[in-house]
């Protein structure tokens, strides 16, 4: 896990390397809201490219979801980017993005191209 302020793009950036479960997912997002350089409605891109997470259940996605809104006074009212390359990922990352479209206050998109995925970012919508 990679957790850095990307200052050109005004967000946190987070890499991620292998199999991810869903307690990893909950890990980083907690570290992400630890890290020195995060202030209350940072942006985040995601960068996913080099993992996988190939076993997150509806349950799971949900819990993701309860977890990031639990901590929705910290973590703000951001901008969440997740790139993912892997078909079957990109899909169940996108089925996060529709489960949990109106229960969580951060914007959240799935990209499966990192230049698509940094033009949301800088973009201010």
């Amino acid at each position: 896990m990679n957790i850095e302020y990307n200052r050109p793009l005004n967000c946190m950036q987070i890499h991620l390397e292998g199999t991810l479960s869903t307690q990893d997912i909950l890990d980083t997002f907690d570290e992400m809201v630890k890290h020195p350089d995060f202030v209350e409605g940072s942006d985040a891109l995601w960068d996913l490219c080099d993992a996988s997470h190939p076993d997150l259940t509806v349950t799971d996605l949900y819990n993701i979801g309860s977890h990031v809104q639990k901590h929705a006074e910290k973590r703000g009212a951001g901008k969440t980017a997740w790139i993912v390359l892997n078909q079957v990922d990109f899909g169940i990352a996108r089925m996060f993005e529709m489960l949990t479209d109106q229960d969580i206050s951060i914007k959240f998109r799935v990209f499966d191209s990192v230049e698509e995925a940094k033009d949301w970012i800088k973009t201010g919508e």
